[in-house]
Protein backbone atom coordinates (compact mmCIF):
# COMPACT_ATOMS: atom_id res chain seq x y z
CA UNK A 1 0.00 0.00 0.00
CA UNK A 2 1.47 3.24 -1.05
CA UNK A 3 0.95 6.82 1.18
CA UNK A 4 1.84 10.14 -0.14
CA UNK A 5 4.10 11.69 2.30
CA UNK A 6 6.48 15.45 1.58
CA UNK A 7 9.11 16.44 3.14
CA UNK A 8 9.09 19.93 4.37
CA UNK A 9 10.90 22.39 6.90
CA UNK A 10 8.48 24.04 9.31
CA UNK A 11 9.17 27.78 10.47
CA UNK A 12 10.01 28.30 14.26
CA UNK A 13 9.82 31.61 16.68
CA UNK A 14 8.76 34.66 15.17
CA UNK A 15 8.55 33.94 12.21
CA UNK A 16 6.17 30.89 12.26
CA UNK A 17 4.11 33.33 14.86
CA UNK A 18 3.76 35.88 11.58
CA UNK A 19 2.69 33.22 9.28
CA UNK A 20 -0.03 32.01 11.98
CA UNK A 21 -1.22 35.57 12.17
CA UNK A 22 -1.71 35.99 8.39
CA UNK A 23 -3.61 32.28 9.02
CA UNK A 24 -5.92 34.35 11.49
CA UNK A 25 -6.15 37.30 8.80
CA UNK A 26 -7.45 34.84 6.00
CA UNK A 27 -9.64 32.82 8.24
CA UNK A 28 -11.62 35.92 9.81
CA UNK A 29 -11.78 38.15 7.13
CA UNK A 30 -12.43 35.78 4.03
CA UNK A 31 -13.60 32.65 5.53
CA UNK A 32 -10.36 31.19 3.99
CA UNK A 33 -8.76 27.81 6.34
CA UNK A 34 -7.48 25.34 3.82
CA UNK A 35 -3.97 26.23 4.17
CA UNK A 36 -4.65 25.08 7.99
CA UNK A 37 -5.00 21.33 6.62
CA UNK A 38 -1.62 21.33 8.46
CA UNK A 39 -1.14 22.34 11.82
CA UNK A 40 2.73 24.07 10.73
CA UNK A 41 3.70 26.94 8.79
CA UNK A 42 6.43 25.55 6.42
CA UNK A 43 8.66 25.61 3.32
CA UNK A 44 7.50 22.09 1.07
CA UNK A 45 10.32 21.02 -0.81
CA UNK A 46 9.21 17.46 -3.11
CA UNK A 47 6.40 14.55 -1.82
CA UNK A 48 5.17 11.31 -3.73
CA UNK A 49 3.85 8.16 -3.47
CA UNK A 50 5.92 6.06 -1.21
CA UNK A 51 5.33 1.89 -0.84
CA UNK A 52 7.68 2.09 2.44
CA UNK A 53 8.27 5.06 4.92
CA UNK A 54 10.20 3.09 7.40
CA UNK A 55 12.97 3.60 4.61
CA UNK A 56 12.13 6.99 4.13
CA UNK A 57 12.28 7.95 8.17
CA UNK A 58 15.78 5.66 8.75
CA UNK A 59 17.13 7.50 5.92
CA UNK A 60 16.13 11.00 6.04
CA UNK A 61 18.39 10.42 9.88
CA UNK A 62 20.99 9.94 7.95
CA UNK A 63 20.54 12.78 4.75
CA UNK A 64 19.72 15.12 7.86
CA UNK A 65 23.23 14.78 9.22
CA UNK A 66 24.58 15.80 6.06
CA UNK A 67 23.26 19.12 5.02
CA UNK A 68 24.26 22.28 6.51
CA UNK A 69 22.20 24.70 7.96
CA UNK A 70 20.90 27.47 5.99
CA UNK A 71 18.86 30.67 6.20
CA UNK A 72 16.06 31.27 3.84
CA UNK A 73 15.10 34.69 2.70
CA UNK A 74 11.45 36.20 2.95
CA UNK A 75 10.54 38.96 0.79
CA UNK A 76 6.72 40.01 0.07
CA UNK A 77 3.05 38.18 -1.15
CA UNK A 78 3.23 36.15 -4.22
CA UNK A 79 0.49 34.42 -5.83
CA UNK A 80 -0.68 31.41 -7.93
CA UNK A 81 -3.80 31.95 -9.84
CA UNK A 82 -3.95 28.26 -10.82
CA UNK A 83 -4.94 25.52 -10.44
CA UNK A 84 -6.74 27.71 -7.33
CA UNK A 85 -6.34 30.52 -5.84
CA UNK A 86 -2.73 31.13 -3.54
CA UNK A 87 -1.67 33.74 -1.64
CA UNK A 88 2.26 33.12 -0.48
CA UNK A 89 5.33 34.79 1.19
CA UNK A 90 8.00 34.68 -1.65
CA UNK A 91 11.47 32.58 -0.51
CA UNK A 92 14.30 33.78 -2.52
CA UNK A 93 15.71 31.27 -4.22
CA UNK A 94 19.17 31.62 -3.03
CA UNK A 95 22.20 29.07 -4.45
CA UNK A 96 22.37 27.19 -0.94
CA UNK A 97 18.41 26.62 -0.93
CA UNK A 98 18.26 25.22 -4.91
CA UNK A 99 21.30 22.61 -3.36
CA UNK A 100 19.40 21.69 -0.32
CA UNK A 101 15.83 21.19 -2.71
CA UNK A 102 18.19 19.47 -4.99
CA UNK A 103 19.17 16.79 -2.60
CA UNK A 104 15.82 16.43 -0.99
CA UNK A 105 14.31 15.56 -4.50
CA UNK A 106 16.91 13.43 -5.11
CA UNK A 107 16.54 11.57 -1.93
CA UNK A 108 12.50 11.28 -2.60
CA UNK A 109 12.79 9.70 -5.83
CA UNK A 110 14.79 7.13 -4.74
CA UNK A 111 12.01 6.00 -2.65
CA UNK A 112 8.63 7.46 -4.27
CA UNK A 113 6.88 7.19 -7.18
CA UNK A 114 4.85 9.98 -8.93
CA UNK A 115 7.15 12.93 -7.41
CA UNK A 116 5.03 15.90 -6.82
CA UNK A 117 5.61 17.80 -10.50
CA UNK A 118 5.11 21.34 -9.43
CA UNK A 119 8.17 20.52 -6.74
CA UNK A 120 10.89 19.23 -9.07
CA UNK A 121 13.72 21.55 -9.38
CA UNK A 122 12.43 22.84 -13.02
CA UNK A 123 9.05 24.04 -11.19
CA UNK A 124 10.13 24.57 -7.87
CA UNK A 125 8.73 27.87 -6.83
CA UNK A 126 10.00 28.12 -3.10
CA UNK A 127 7.15 29.36 -0.63
CA UNK A 128 5.33 29.51 2.44
CA UNK A 129 1.75 29.36 2.39
CA UNK A 130 -0.77 31.79 3.78
CA UNK A 131 -4.52 30.43 1.66
CA UNK A 132 -5.18 27.96 -0.38
CA UNK A 133 -7.68 26.04 -1.83
CA UNK A 134 -10.81 27.93 -0.86
CA UNK A 135 -9.82 31.45 -1.54
CA UNK A 136 -12.67 33.26 -3.73
CA UNK A 137 -12.14 34.76 -6.83
CA UNK A 138 -13.30 38.31 -5.26
CA UNK A 139 -11.23 37.58 -1.97
CA UNK A 140 -8.13 36.97 -3.76
CA UNK A 141 -8.29 40.02 -5.89
CA UNK A 142 -9.52 42.03 -2.25
CA UNK A 143 -6.36 40.70 -0.34
CA UNK A 144 -4.15 41.61 -3.56
CA UNK A 145 -5.61 45.51 -3.78
CA UNK A 146 -5.35 45.84 0.09
CA UNK A 147 -2.45 44.71 1.03
CA UNK A 148 -0.36 45.25 -2.35
CA UNK A 149 1.88 47.99 -0.75
CA UNK A 150 2.84 46.02 2.18
CA UNK A 151 5.59 43.55 1.93
CA UNK A 152 7.03 41.39 5.25
CA UNK A 153 10.06 40.10 5.05
CA UNK A 154 12.09 38.49 7.40
CA UNK A 155 15.26 35.42 7.47
CA UNK A 156 14.42 31.57 8.71
CA UNK A 157 16.83 29.10 9.82
CA UNK A 158 16.18 26.15 8.07
CA UNK A 159 17.19 23.41 11.24
CA UNK A 160 14.58 20.93 10.78
CA UNK A 161 13.23 18.33 8.12
CA UNK A 162 10.00 17.23 8.85
CA UNK A 163 8.85 14.36 7.42
CA UNK A 164 4.88 14.67 6.55
CA UNK A 165 1.90 12.50 5.24
CA UNK A 166 -1.08 13.42 3.51
CA UNK A 167 -4.14 11.91 4.63
CA UNK A 168 -6.89 11.03 2.65
CA UNK A 169 -9.70 13.20 4.42
CA UNK A 170 -7.27 16.34 3.69
CA UNK A 171 -5.19 16.47 6.48
CA UNK A 172 -2.09 16.77 6.78
CA UNK A 173 -0.05 14.36 9.45
CA UNK A 174 3.45 15.11 10.95
CA UNK A 175 5.19 12.16 11.07
CA UNK A 176 8.75 12.68 11.86
CA UNK A 177 11.45 15.83 12.45
CA UNK A 178 14.58 15.51 12.20
CA UNK A 179 17.69 18.03 12.98
CA UNK A 180 19.92 19.04 10.73
CA UNK A 181 23.18 18.43 12.55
Amino acid sequence: MTVTIGIASILTGNERNEVLRYWDLFETKYNSIGVQSFDYPNLGFQGGNCSSIDSVKDELSNLCMELPLIEVIVEGFGFFEAPSKVVYLKVLKTDELIELHRKINDYLAKYCEDLFELYIPEYWIPHITLAMGDLSETDFNSFKESYKDYSPSFKQTISKLALVEFKNNGRVELLSSYEIK
